[in-house]
Formats: structure tokens, C-alpha cells, sequence
């Protein structure tokens, strides 16, 4: 859980940069009708963005997913003891994210 959670923090401050950019180029375009950079740079903004933003989702659901059942469920005891003999299909999912990193 901790480990997604500080995943998430991390792609998504990492996220500013690109924002930053991508907001001065549309603004620039607003303002005067042309855009500031090529629009290779734009683009390659906006696809790091957007593939940056899925693989924080993708911790997002996982760490709240981990804290709703080790933490907030009543039977969250129940839970720790199956997840060590069975793991379903989004934990796994889970631990391959981990595992693989920025896939």
C-alpha cells in the first residue's frame, strides 16, 4: 500500500512539469493564434501527460483498494490471511505494477 501510494505521489508531482508547459503553449495560442512551440513538442507533451496520468490512476486504485480492505473493512483480519494463501485478479494486477514499474 505504501509502496503505491508513494508511486502515485511521485508520478504525480512529476506531472507539473509537463502541465506547466502545455498550459503556457495553450495560452500563448489563445493569446496570439500561433503556437510557441513545434507541434511535435506539444504533442509529445500531451502523450507523456496522459500516459503519466494512467499509471498514477492505475496506484490510485490500487492503494485505495488496499486500504479499504486492510484498513477499513471489519474483517480486515480475514482479509490479510486469505491475500497470503489466495490472490484474486486486481491484487495480482497490483503486484505486477509494482513489480514491472511504468508499464
Amino acid at each position: 500500500m505504501a509502496a503505491h501510494l508513494s508511486i502515485f505521489h511521485r508520478i504525480y508531482a512529476g506531472l507539473e512539469i509537463n502541465l506547466e508547459r502545455l498550459t503556457g503553449d495553450i495560452n500563448h495560442f489563445h493569446e496570439h493564434g500561433r503556437p510557441l512551440r513545434p507541434q511535435e513538442h506539444f504533442l509529445a507533451d500531451a502523450d507523456i501527460i496522459t500516459r503519466k496520468f494512467k499509471l498514477a490512476v492505475r496506484h490510485a486504485e490500487c492503494a485505495e483498494s488496499l486500504i479499504s480492505k486492510l484498513i477499513l473493512s471489519k474483517a480486515s483480519t480475514w482479509y490479510r490471511l486469505k491475500r497470503h494463501i489466495w490472490m484474486n485478479q486486481e491484487e495480482k494486477k497490483c503486484l505486477r505494477i509494482l513489480r514491472e514499474g511504468n508499464n
